[in-house]
């Protein structure tokens, strides 16, 4: 496979309102209670990914029910279960409107994950992708 990075999307750490209230900012993991970071289901990438990404290496604070989409993951933060991790483009089309969730950065450093154009070796259409490539990354 050949690919070409277009972009980054950060991801942001989701919480109920009410819970911020007890929990202090800048966040340590330490600081989380056991069980109360909630992720979508290992198979899907964006797990990987936020995992990766956040530096979430406590797997003790990793909830080990699971969500199979981002709406569910929101309306679980939102409920005050816990957190969640949510990427920017996600917050930005608007999933969490008319939800009663603070948006903050997540420990360290910034956590993001890499946008990118992937095409067959084979692909006659190389020059063609280089220049959607160009495109899509302006657009970001």
């Amino acid at each position: 496979m050949e690919s070409c990075i277009v972009g980054h999307d950060p991801f942001k750490m989701v919480i109920s309102r009410n819970q911020a209230d007890s929990i202090r900012v800048p966040i340590k993991y330490d600081d989380l209670p056991d069980e109360s970071v909630f992720l979508l289901e290992n198979e899907h990438c964006l797990t990987e990914h936020a995992v990766s990404a956040c530096k979430l290496t406590e797997k003790e604070k990793i909830n080990p029910f699971s969500a199979t989409s981002l709406h569910t993951l929101v309306q679980m933060v939102a409920n005050g279960l816990g957190t969640t991790f949510i990427p920017q483009m996600a917050i930005e089309h608007g999933l969490l409107e008319n939800q009663n969730l603070i948006v903050i950065e997540p420990p360290g450093q910034q956590a993001h994950r890499d946008i990118g154009l992937v095409w067959r070796p084979s692909s006659s259409r190389r020059d063609s992708f280089l220049q959607l490539a160009d495109v899509v990354s302006e657009l970001l």
